[in-house]
């Protein structure tokens, strides 16, 4: 079963290494340039918008341009409305990813436990009289500790990466979207 693991993780972070370069492809300078003509060229900040409609600051920053008509109060709670969306499609899976790096390692300690109470269980029956035989069983069973070990390491370390990640693209959200709509109404 620890081999599922870092199988299951792997999948896990392809996929949503998959959807966050989908959903964060359009980089820095593209927002800046829909910001940018957000007020003065509304056309250019729509056409740019258009390039990279899955984005999600770019989705933030193109419901900011819709709603220019309208007040910023309605504005910000329908830019609110669209973090309110992506937020759950960015962090999908963390959890699960969370939950396999902390049972990896109590999994690999299951099976030391188990591989001993065998070993202390033959030892039981048959008598021990040579020393090697008791440290091999031991060894033996602390190998799936090792196993969880090692497992659970790497997704650990992946699992911060992705939370960063999706923290990065969430404050990019936000930043922008404050830019836009300072752009449109700087009067506060």
């Amino acid at each position: 079963p620890l081999l599922l693991f870092p199988i299951a993780a792997l999948l896990i972070l392809l996929e949503r290494l998959l959807v966050w370069r989908k959903k964060s492809s359009a980089g820095e300078s593209l927002y800046e340039n829909v910001v940018k003509d957000i007020n003065q060229n509304p056309e250019n900040s729509k056409k740019l918008c258009a390039q990279k409609p899955h984005d999600s600051v770019v989705k933030c920053l193109q419901i900011i341009n819709e709603s220019r008509d309208k007040t910023r109060e309605i504005a910000e709670k329908n830019v609110q409305e669209i973090i309110l969306h992506e937020g759950p499609q960015l962090e999908k899976r963390l959890a699960t990813l969370s939950v396999l790096a902390a049972a990896a390692p109590l999994l690999g300690l299951l099976g030391t436990v188990s591989g001993l109470i065998n070993m202390f269980q033959a030892i039981t029956l048959y008598g021990n009289n040579d020393p090697k035989i008791l440290a091999g069983g031991i060894s033996e069973a602390l190998i799936t500790t090792e196993t969880g070990l090692v497992i659970a390491i790497p997704i650990l370390f992946a699992h911060n990466f992705m939370s960063n990640r999706m923290d990065a693209i969430s404050m990019r959200m936000e930043k922008y979207s404050l830019k836009a709509l300072n752009a449109l109404w700087p009067e506060g």
